[in-house]
């Protein structure tokens, strides 16, 4: 129990302060999924397009669209998805989670009944982490410093994350949301920077230099 307490604080300390610590270094992939997941979320400080999430305090967002966003931490460039639909249609799918080719961790995530997971690939000189929860994913490329400090911004971020319910019934009343054009399904895993980036990059290239619109993402008291 004190192991657990001591792994919930040292994760608090990287969050609130955005400096990296040689503890969480030491700790394994899966404690620091299963110590974020099981601890009280932090209250939220920021809002997208139906929903509201805690952003890290290092973490800065660069771009949106409407319930998407890139956020960057450590000069890495965080890719923010949110599957507005399946939230509403309350959907949660079933994913292969199969440990192959360069996936060097795997895990299920099922926590108060929101299914996901956690995949990450070693890549020639980097690390790619597929985070999927809540009705969201983040997908970042990052080096082996950083990956489990990403790997905790990413789960808290997501696990945060509060949807308001009128807001997205206005969404979906009014046809504003509609992918069922989309010819694959952005939260599942890639296994590589495919498909989830290459979308994600293409929505926001006419807005990768601009600051985001206020009127989407605000400070919440």
């Amino acid at each position: 129990m004190r192991r657990k307490w001591m792994a919930l604080i040292i994760i608090f300390i990287i969050l609130t302060t955005g400096c990296t610590t040689y503890h969480i270094q030491n700790m394994s992939y899966e404690k620091i999924v299963d110590a974020i997941l099981y601890e009280k979320n932090p209250k939220t400080n920021k809002a997208l397009q139906g929903f509201k999430f805690y952003l890290p305090r290092d973490c800065k967002i660069v771009s949106s669209e409407g319930s998407n966003a890139t956020f960057t931490s450590n000069g890495d460039n965080y890719y923010l998805y949110i599957d507005l639909i399946s939230y509403y249609n309350k959907k949660n799918n079933d994913y292969n989670l199969e440990l192959k080719g360069d996936r060097i961790f795997t895990k299920k995530i099922d926590y108060q009944g929101k299914v996901g997971y956690v995949i990450i690939t070693k890549q020639a000189n980097n690390y790619f982490l597929e985070i999927m929860h809540n009705y969201g994913k983040i997908e970042v490329v990052t080096d082996e410093i950083h990956v489990k400090e990403a790997l905790a911004k990413s789960i808290t971020l997501l696990s945060s994350i509060e949807y308001n319910d009128k807001i997205i019934e206005s969404l979906i009343g009014t046809n504003f949301l509609n992918y069922n054009e989309e010819t694959y399904n952005l939260l599942s895993p890639n296994n590589s920077k495919t498909d989830f980036l290459d979308y994600v990059e293409e929505e926001y290239e006419d807005v990768d230099n601009e600051l985001p619109d206020e009127d989407y993402i605000v400070p919440v008291e």
